[in-house]
């Protein structure tokens, strides 16, 4: 490998030889991804279902879930399901009363929802399901969103076959 007049081999220079490797780099890369990679994710899928709890929120936010309807990761812009079934109930808080007495009270105008998801995850091997790049881990808070609506939710009840 001799440098004459900053060529390699008397063919090369400098940097022809950096464009040639940075290309092989990436070809490489690529390959890797797609052919490696998703085989390795293709053999550990598996069905999970799980619920978003959804605490004290107006009608609005109910009405813009509907079954069938994709549900997404706010943050990431990822898809994490696509909803089952969905469940509203008046919502309560504890409220002090005149006595000093403490009292679950229905709050007017709010619901508590929870969404049942359904999807494909990725089960690694540590135990983590991944959803893209969303982790499901029950207990977890995330914003979901919907085509019409996004709120904080709570993961809980995750299920995989």
């Amino acid at each position: 490998m001799m440098i004459k007049n900053g060529k390699l081999f008397g063919k090369l220079n400098l940097f022809d030889f950096a464009v040639i490797l940075l290309v092989v780099v990436l070809v490489f890369g690529i390959g890797y991804k797609f052919l490696v990679l998703n085989r390795e994710e293709q053999k550990n899928t598996v069905q999970i279902t799980y619920d978003l709890q959804i605490k004290s929120v107006r009608d609005v936010t109910v009405n813009a879930f509907h079954e069938g309807d994709t549900v997404y990761h706010y943050k990431l812009d990822e898809a994490i399901g696509t909803v089952k079934e969905i469940n509203a109930v008046p919502a309560t808080d504890s409220m002090d009363t005149l006595d000093g007495s403490v009292v679950d009270a229905t709050v007017e105008g709010r619901y508590d929802v929870t969404v049942t998801v359904t999807g494909t995850a990725v089960l690694q091997d540590d135990g983590n399901l991944m959803m893209g790049k969303a982790k499901i881990v029950e207990g977890t808070e995330l914003r979901a969103s919907t085509q019409l609506a996004n709120c904080t939710a709570t993961i809980k009840n995750v299920q995989w076959q």
